[in-house]
């Protein structure tokens, strides 16, 4: 039985191996291309190149969806539209059967920003952003669900680890059972949190790096709106120098190793550098 396996794995190393070299890409060389708009669950301050489009899609084993395209504006700007299962709703919020569902929804961001050392030397990248969800509609029992996020968030490259950290302000809304749910009635420090993470790049596995952040997401119970922890850890494999794919696992508030969400994410990038493409034209 062992046997099969092994062969399966083998070929599937030399399909990848096999691919890389046909992108013009060898496993000692590091791959350049657009930095990503978010860590799993976090914002970056990167920007999106102009004239650059950004696609993302995956899914998760409890049937969770996640797409998202970005693209900048100019190089001070970026939108980003996306559709993710990062909200939650608390059907049974009391005793050993609690749990938190995550809920579908659609949202847009519109961010502004400045690269790193655009002003000075060691100067992190710097952005201000604003996410909504896009209408309003229903999602399960929980009526016109509204979700909105200012943040503020910086980024700097430190050799082989970037690192991430910001702070965002939370207003939600939304109705069920006829009555309506807001988060705006808490105080300002109640609905600010800070966020944070991580992507290191081994020397060693050029292609590979190891992903991490812990962000804030309202969850809707029986009585009120109320933001919690949503922490994320997983793999970064550039497959190519214009798509990668992601393995994460993701962790709530409130909720136990059992309850772990696992996530698969696919990213490209269009188009290529034409740097890259002329260096493909020349072989």
């Amino acid at each position: 039985m062992h046997i099969p396996i092994k062969i399966a794995v083998h070929r599937a190393v030399l399909v990848v191996l096999a691919i890389g070299q046909g992108a013009g890409i060898s496993a000692a060389e590091p791959i350049r291309t657009a930095r990503a708009p978010r860590v799993l669950h976090i914002p970056t301050a990167h920007l999106q190149p102009p004239r650059q489009v950004h696609v993302s899609a995956g899914g998760t084993h409890r049937g969770g969806a996640f797409a998202a395209i970005s693209t900048g504006l100019g190089r001070l700007a970026e939108i980003d539209v996306e559709v993710s299962d990062r909200l939650a709703g608390c059907r049974q919020c009391a005793g050993d059967d609690r749990r938190a569902d995550a809920l579908v929804a659609a949202s847009a961001l519109f961010k502004v920003g400045l690269g790193e050392n655009h002003l000075v030397q060691w100067q992190p990248a710097l952005a201000l952003g604003f996410r909504t969800t896009l209408g309003t509609r229903r999602v399960d029992d929980f009526d016109r669900l509204r979700v909105a996020r200012l943040y503020a968030v910086a980024s700097k490259t430190l050799s082989s680890l970037q690192l991430h950290v910001g702070f965002d302000i939370w207003d939600a809304a939304v109705r069920r059972d006829g009555q309506r749910r807001v988060l705006s009635n808490q105080p300002l420090s109640d609905r600010t949190r800070p966020f944070g993470g991580f992507a290191w790049t081994p020397s060693l596995y050029p292609r590979t790096s190891l992903i991490g952040d812990i962000s804030w997401s309202p969850v809707v119970d029986e009585n009120r709106v109320e933001l919690r922890w949503l922490a994320g850890w997983g793999a970064y494999y550039q497959a190519l120098d214009w798509a990668s794919i992601e393995l994460s696992v993701r962790h709530r508030q409130g909720q136990g190793l059992g309850d772990a969400t696992v996530a698969i994410r696919v990213n490209a990038s269009f188009p290529r550098s034409r740097a890259r493409l002329h260096k493909g034209r020349q072989k």
